[in-house]
């Protein structure tokens, strides 16, 4: 029994030992990426992220905290279009939350303007991490939000970007989408106007 104790203490701390190594080592592949965004830099920091929200494997808050500075690195190349930083986008939300999260969605929502299949094709690759699809679809950003008229003009934008695709392997991801953003235009039509 006392054997058996022994080697539960010893290996507790090497499970932490190793999950730690591995965020570590996430942060330092990821921000090897974002110097040097090529499609064999994205392989690591990719596969070293979780497949699902909620796994319980998440960096402890000083790494999370490096990775979403990083992540603002992230959103130019995500608005560029570089596919490799999409996915990685999107498999980020199984350790984002809260602002991180929120910045996740500004940057990838961007793309269904400038690049509504790519943006569509992720969705649906990854559309088994979950994240609130309102809030991604739908929210503009802070700057815009507080716009009411330039809110609903980039909403209708997204719209008629959305309403141009004809692939039919997105069209489930696309109704869906639109929908969201049929409904939030609609919402905004009615409101008030600013004063």
């Amino acid at each position: 029994m006392r054997t058996f104790t022994i080697l539960i203490s010893l290996c507790i701390p090497l499970t932490c030992l190793s999950q730690s190594d591995k965020w570590i080592d996430f942060e330092k592949s990821f921000k090897f990426f974002i110097a040097h965004p090529t499609h064999d830099n994205s392989i690591k920091p990719y596969n070293l992220l979780p497949n699902k929200s909620g796994s319980g494997d998440q960096p402890n808050t000083e790494i999370l905290d490096s990775i979403l500075l990083t992540s603002i690195q992230l959103d130019k190349i995500i608005v560029e279009g570089n596919e490799d930083a999409v996915k990685l986008g999107f498999k980020l939300y199984t350790i984002a939350d809260g602002e991180f999260a929120e910045s996740l969605n500004w940057t990838l929502g961007k793309l269904i303007i400038t690049n509504p299949i790519l943006f569509l094709k992720e969705l649906k690759n990854h559309r088994q991490i979950p994240y609130d699809l309102d809030g991604l679809v739908g929210n503009n950003g802070p700057d815009i939000y507080n716009n009411q008229e330039l809110d609903l003009k980039v909403t209708g934008e997204k719209i008629k970007s959305l309403k141009k695709i004809s692939d039919s392997d997105l069209n489930k991801i696309k109704d869906e989408c639109l929908n969201i953003l049929l409904r939030l235009y609609d919402t905004m039509k009615n409101m008030p106007k600013e004063k």
